[in-house]
């Protein structure tokens, strides 16, 4: 294990220097979303692009407070040393995020969404029930979580689709 005196936190200094540089990327870059809107129609407000960038700046904002409460202003010996730990839960969590965006696509919002949140809601009530050494989750629980889904599904839609006028893909094989 890493000790740094003049930090507090390693591990919060370095996801807030990690954090810092995602905002500053969704914040910056010019072509962070492309969408059929244009400024004539409706104003600033209606671009995807807008939102994108509100977010990064939050998260800028959020990542350099995280950056200066990790430093150790008094010196003092209580320190964190940097520590990581992958879980199978944290890996296919993020697998399953990169596979939703590969398919987003080609697959559409609808289904993409509905198996994205499946699958997480299932794994995580899971290992909220232990893990390894227990039983699969039963029907009903299945059902809850597709029932979740389901209706997660319908409130994204309705908020991005439906009240801020955001496109969401139909999917290309459907088509």
């Amino acid at each position: 294990m890493m000790k740094v005196k003049f930090l507090k936190s390693v591990n919060d200094f370095i996801i807030g220097v990690v954090l810092l540089g995602v905002g500053i990327f969704f914040t910056t870059y010019k072509e962070i979303v492309k969408g059929p809107v244009s400024d004539s129609v409706g104003g600033i407000l209606v671009r995807p692009d807008v939102y994108v960038r509100m977010v990064g700046v939050l998260l800028v904002i959020c990542s350099l407070i995280m950056v200066l409460k990790s430093i150790n202003y008094r010196r003092s010996d209580k320190t964190e040393g940097f520590h990581f730990v992958l879980t199978r839960e944290v890996a296919l969590t993020g697998i399953s995020l990169l596979l939703y965006a590969a398919l987003l696509e080609p697959v559409g919002f609808f289904i993409s969404t509905f198996l994205l949140t499946l699958f997480l809601t299932c794994m995580y009530m899971r290992r909220e029930r232990g893990g390894e050494g227990k039983p699969p989750l039963t029907r009903k629980a299945v059902l809850i979580a597709a029932v979740y889904s389901i209706l997660m599904v319908i409130v994204v839609h309705l908020i991005f689709a439906k009240v801020l006028n955001v496109f969401l893909p139909a999917g290309d094989i459907f088509s």
